[in-house]
């Protein structure tokens, strides 16, 4: 199927009806759809990994809520929409992109010394849209549709597998975050 030669009707049709194939529930704390793909059986011990990734919850914790081993890697299929969108978030290891279907995606990283950079997500690589990205480990990350966009399916896969206890949402960071890139304020207000 060539989206581009899709009326809008029907790739609201298609959305909906991805959404439906895989499963795809609301990811209610960052935004967008997602279902996960992939969760290695391969476990790490925790005590092998970075500081960063000690001390996390677990779905399946022992006693003291505390993870003792991590799966080595997971991925999901990841949809944003016209209605929803990855809120501006950071996780503590290094998570890949990968586009495979629908408009263009916006993403937006905020490093760790407060460089800002845009990538454009897509299948136009003339236009110069990436097929991939590659987000740094605690880096700020947000992506959206381009405007007028309807969807976009990606994948994500992030090694050792995410957990929840991961996520870290900008919220709480909203006002040094405005006041390093004010240049950005309104982008950054509506991804926050």
């Amino acid at each position: 199927m060539e989206y581009n030669s899709l009326s809008r009707s029907q790739k609201i049709k298609t959305c909906k009806k991805l959404i439906v194939k895989y499963k795809m529930k609301p990811l209610a704390f960052e935004g967008g759809y997602y279902t996960e793909i992939f969760r290695s059986g391969i476990m790490l011990d925790i005590d092998s990994l970075p500081g960063e990734h000690h001390k996390r919850e677990s779905n399946e914790p022992d006693e003291s809520g505390v993870l003792h081993y991590r799966s080595i890697g997971s991925s999901i299929l990841f949809m944003v929409t016209r209605d929803c969108f990855s809120k501006l978030h950071r996780v503590p290891t290094e998570e890949i992109y990968n586009f495979y279907f629908g408009d263009p995606v916006n993403m937006i990283n905020i490093t760790e010394k407060g460089s800002i950079s845009f990538t454009i997500l897509g299948n136009n690589i003339e236009e110069g849209e990436k097929f991939y990205h590659i987000v740094p480990k605690n880096c700020w990350q947000a992506s959206n549709l381009v405007e007028g966009g309807i969807f976009a399916m990606m994948g994500t896969v992030m090694s050792p597998g995410f957990e929840r206890s991961d996520y870290e949402g900008a919220s709480e960071y909203r006002s040094s975050l405005l006041a390093e890139h004010p240049q950005h304020s309104l982008l950054l207000n509506k991804l926050i």
